[in-house]
């Protein structure tokens, strides 16, 4: 009986540090900066391509930050520097007070807690292994990219994002290679479902920035709910594993991006300011494509 209930004390402690560390991770300032730009949520692979404005191709590199300003990383926060040059509607705030505070907390958390947990778990393993992990997320995220495109009436990319699924799949074993990207020159076509009903002509709403996810508004917010149901990781029975793998998915997407989130606010006189305009200005640029 002692033995039964130690072991039933320390799964439920496992578990407890698991979604702690959701929790934390999802609280990254820079997490939804980075996966609504192109290049970061189509995955973390060297070779991996991302579809451009006009449908070109081109290689999303990884980054892990000790040698940023040299890396394709840059390429992926263009779209800021094209936000700098011509900043266009005022953005609607009426949460601004709560969204300030709610930055500061993010932005501490991540210097705090995820980036010293990342920078662990990017010493422990080497990044071929942390680039294959972040292409089988990427492959993982198939549904919500093919069901996105469809109702946007985006026929072709969907074609081509269930002969990536296909592909890398079965030759690339689980996602964890790319053949589709090496082989076939096939890009993500990332699209979430607030994408989708801005396409259809939903404005953002008010801008939010969410405890767990970073800067949003609340279309994106909105979105999040019927993107969840398309995520087979929120299919699997076991809570604790479902925990296991969210936190892996964070974590180590984290430790592929050091660098670029402190590169990307380091001379910023107003760090809400900058992130929010960023924000609604990246998701505009994306539901206009």
């Amino acid at each position: 009986m002692n033995t039964n209930q130690n072991s039933g004390r320390q799964t439920k402690s496992f578990g407890a540090v698991l979604l702690m560390a959701i929790v934390l991770a999802g609280m990254s300032p820079f997490s939804t900066v980075a996966a609504d730009t192109p290049g970061m949520a189509a995955g973390f692979s060297s070779n991996l391509t991302v579809a451009d404005d006009q449908g070109q191709t081109t290689a999303a590199a990884v980054d892990d930050g000790s040698d940023f300003a040299e890396s394709a990383g840059d390429d992926e926060f263009s779209d800021f520097d094209e936000f700098e040059k011509a900043v266009g509607e005022e953005v609607f705030d009426p949460l601004a007070g709560y969204n300030r505070v709610m930055t500061t907390v993010n932005d501490r958390l991540y210097y705090w807690v995820l980036k010293p947990i990342a920078r662990g778990y990017k010493f422990v393993l080497p990044e071929p292994i942390r680039v294959s992990i972040g292409r089988f997320f990427v492959n993982l995220g198939f549904p919500v990219r093919l069901v996105n495109n469809l109702l946007q009436f985006k026929l072709q990319r969907a074609g081509a994002e269930t002969a990536r699924f296909v592909v890398n799949t079965t030759a690339g074993i689980a996602g964890f290679w790319d053949p589709a990207s090496n082989w076939m020159d096939l890009p993500v076509y990332d699209e979430d479902f607030g994408q989708t009903l801005g396409n259809f002509g939903m404005g953002g709403g008010f801008h939010v920035v969410l405890p767990l996810f970073g800067p949003s508004n609340v279309r994106d917010a909105c979105g999040k709910v019927a993107d969840w149901f398309l995520n087979p990781v929120h299919y699997i029975e076991d809570s604790e594993a479902r925990a296991a793998i969210t936190t892996v998915n964070m974590v180590n997407g984290t430790s592929l991006r050091i660098g670029q989130y402190e590169a990307l606010t380091q001379d910023s006189l107003d760090l809400y300011i900058l992130l929010r305009d960023s924000y609604e200005s990246n998701r505009n640029k994306n539901i206009r494509e």
